[in-house]
C-alpha cells in the first residue's frame, strides 16, 4: 500500500446526525432553515428548533461583528494618537531648525 493510497482510504464509517439533534441543526443551511421557519408553527417542533438555531447564528454572527468593531475602535483610536505624536515630532523638529537658523 502506497502513502496515496492511505490518504484515499475512509478510517471509519461516516458519523450519522441523529434527526433532530444539536449537530443536525447545525448541519442544515441558511435557506434550509428559513423554509422550515417559512412553513410556521404549522412544521410543530421543527419550527421551534429552526427558529432556535436561526437565533444561535444570528447571536454568533452579531458577536464576531462587536468583537471586529471593537478591533477597528482600538486600532483607530491608536492611529489616532500615533499622528498627533508624528505632528508634534515634526513641529518639534521644525522649531528646533527654525532657532538654528
Amino acid at each position: 500500500m502506497t502513502v496515496q493510497e492511505g490518504l484515499t482510504q475512509p478510517t471509519g464509517p461516516p458519523a450519522v446526525e441523529t434527526p433532530g439533534s444539536p449537530a443536525w441543526w447545525q448541519g442544515r443551511s441558511s435557506d434550509e432553515l428559513q423554509a422550515i421557519v417559512h412553513r410556521g408553527v404549522q412544521a410543530g417542533e421543527m419550527f421551534f428548533a429552526a427558529a432556535a438555531e436561526m437565533e444561535r447564528r444570528a447571536r454568533e454572527i452579531e458577536a464576531a461583528r462587536d468583537a471586529q468593531q471593537v478591533v477597528v475602535v482600538k486600532t483607530s483610536r491608536r492611529l489616532g494618537w500615533e499622528l498627533k505624536l508624528l505632528f508634534a515630532v515634526l513641529a518639534l523638529g521644525a522649531l528646533i531648525l527654525l532657532l538654528r537658523w
